[in-house]
C-alpha cells in the first residue's frame, strides 16, 4: 500500500472517530438523564470520576504502545469504545453507569496516548506536523457533521439510544480503518523497550520534556475556556442572545479549519518554537478581550464573542498540532509510548482541573476568570523561549531543512 493510500485511510478514520464524537460529546448528559432516567447529579459524578480513570490508565497504556504497537493499542481502543457505547442504552444502575464510563474515558486515553506513536511509524520531522493538521481538519468537520447529526436524533430517548450505538459503530469503522492502513505496521516496536523501573525514571528525570509536557496545560486551559465556560458568560453575565454561544463554537470551529492552510504551508519553513509564541499571544488577546465582558453593552456583545472565539481558534491551529509533534519527536524510540502516556495525562489533568477552576473564578468575578487565565497562559512564553534551547534543535529552534 502506497503512503497516499496510508494517509487517507487514517485521516478518513480520524474524521469518523470525530464524527461519532460529535454526535455524541453534546448529548451525553441528556443522554443519561433523559434517555436512561439517571439523576443529574449521578450522571456528573460518574463522568467526573471516568475522567479520573482515564487520566491514570491513558499513562498506563504507554506501556501496552511501547509492548504492542501504537496501532495495536489505537485499534483495541476503538473496539472497548466501540462494546461500551452500544451498552450504555442496557445501562439503568449506578453501578453499571459508573463501569462503562470509566472503560469509555480509559479507553479514550489510551487512544490519544496511542496516536501520535501510530502516526509516527508513518510520517516522521514536518511531515508529522503536515499530518496531524490535516488529521486536525478532519476532525473539526467530522465534530461538526456529528454535532449536526444528533439535533435530529436528541429529541427522544429512542433516539438519544440510536445515538450511543451510532456512535459505537462509527469507532468499529475507525477501527477497521486503521487496521488497513497500517498492515503489520500495527504491532510495529521500534526498539526493545527497557525494563519498567529505567523507563520510568528516564521520563520522569527528562526535565525538557516535563516543562513540554506544562506548557500543553497552559494551551488546554487557555483553549478549552473558549468551548466551556464562554457560554455560561455569554448567557449569564453579558445577557447574550441563546444562539450566540452556538455560533461563537461554529466560529471558531471554522477558522480553527481554515487556519490550517496556512499552517501547512508554513510548516517546514518556520521553527514550531515560532509557532508556539504565536499561540501565547492569540490566545492572551482573545481572553482578554472577554476581560471586561460583564459591562460590554448590548451592541457590542456579538461582536466581542465572535472575536474572542476566532482568536481562540487561530491560537489552537498554531500550537496543539505542533505541540504532539513535537512530543513526538523528541521522545527516544522504544518509549515514545510512555513519553505519549505522559503528554496525555498532562492534556487529560487540564480537562479535569479547568471546569472546576473557571467556575471558582467566576463565581468571584468574570474579570479575575479571564484575567487570570490570559496571565496563566502568558506563562508559557518563557517557558518556550527557555525550552527551545534545551531540546534537539530541530524540534523546535529550526525550520526543517
Amino acid at each position: 500500500m502506497t503512503q497516499r493510500s496510508r494517509q487517507v485511510l487514517l485521516i478518513t478514520a480520524a474524521m469518523i472517530d470525530a464524527l461519532g464524537s460529535g454526535v455524541w460529546v453534546p448529548f451525553s448528559l441528556i443522554f443519561f438523564t433523559r434517555g436512561q432516567g439517571v439523576p443529574l447529579t449521578t450522571a456528573g459524578t460518574a463522568l467526573t470520576v471516568g475522567a479520573l480513570a482515564g487520566l491514570v490508565v491513558g499513562y498506563r497504556s504507554g506501556h501496552l504502545v511501547d509492548r504492542r504497537g501504537a496501532g495495536f493499542a489505537a485499534v483495541l481502543s476503538n473496539v472497548l469504545r466501540t462494546g461500551s457505547y452500544c451498552l450504555y442504552p442496557l445501562v439503568h444502575s449506578t453501578w453499571q453507569l459508573m463501569l462503562v464510563v470509566c472503560v469509555t474515558a480509559a479507553a479514550d486515553r489510551m487512544y490519544w496516548t496511542a496516536n501520535a506513536p501510530m502516526i509516527g511509524t508513518l510520517f516522521r520531522g514536518r511531515q508529522l506536523d503536515r499530518f496531524l493538521s490535516l488529521a486536525a481538519v478532519a476532525r473539526v468537520l467530522g465534530l461538526g457533521a456529528g454535532a449536526g447529526l444528533a439535533g435530529f436524533l436528541a429529541g427522544t430517548a429512542t433516539g438519544l439510544r440510536s445515538l450511543a450505538v451510532l456512535n459505537g459503530l462509527s469507532f468499529a469503522v475507525a477501527a477497521i480503518l486503521i487496521t488497513l492502513a497500517l498492515g503489520r505496521l500495527m504491532f510495529r516496536v521500534p526498539a526493545p523497550a527497557p525494563g519498567r523501573a529505567e523507563a520510568a525514571v528516564s521520563v520522569w528525570r527528562d526535565r525538557p520534556y516535563l516543562v513540554l509536557c506544562g506548557i500543553q496545560v497552559l494551551y488546554v486551559l487557555a483553549g478549552s475556556t473558549f468551548v466551556l465556560i464562554l457560554p455560561v458568560v455569554v448567557l449569564d453575565v453579558m445577557d447574550g442572545p441563546l444562539w450566540l454561544p452556538g455560533a461563537a463554537i461554529v466560529a471558531g470551529n471554522l477558522v480553527l479549519a481554515l487556519a490550517q492552510a496556512p499552517v501547512l504551508r508554513w510548516v517546514g519553513r518556520v521553527p514550531r518554537a515560532r509557532f508556539l509564541i504565536l499561540a501565547v499571544f492569540f490566545y492572551a488577546a482573545g481572553l482578554l478581550l472577554m476581560t471586561p465582558a460583564a459591562g460590554i453593552g448590548p451592541d457590542l456583545v456579538v461582536p466581542v464573542v465572535l472575536a474572542a472565539a476566532v482568536l481562540g481558534a487561530v491560537g489552537e491551529a498554531f500550537c496543539f498540532p505542533l505541540m504532539i509533534a513535537a512530543a513526538d519527536e523528541v521522545a527516544p524510540d522504544g518509549q515514545k509510548g510512555r513519553y505519549s502516556g505522559l503528554f496525555q495525562t498532562a492534556w487529560g489533568l487540564a480537562d479535569v482541573c479547568g471546569p472546576l477552576l473557571y467556575t471558582t473564578l467566576l463565581a468571584v468575578s468574570n474579570a479575575l476568570l479571564w484575567g487570570t487565565v490570559a496571565v496563566v497562559v502568558l506563562t508559557a512564553l518563557p517557558a518556550v523561549l527557555w525550552l527551545r534551547h534545551r531540546l534537539p534543535a530541530r524540534v523546535l529552534a529550526e525550520a526543517a531543512a
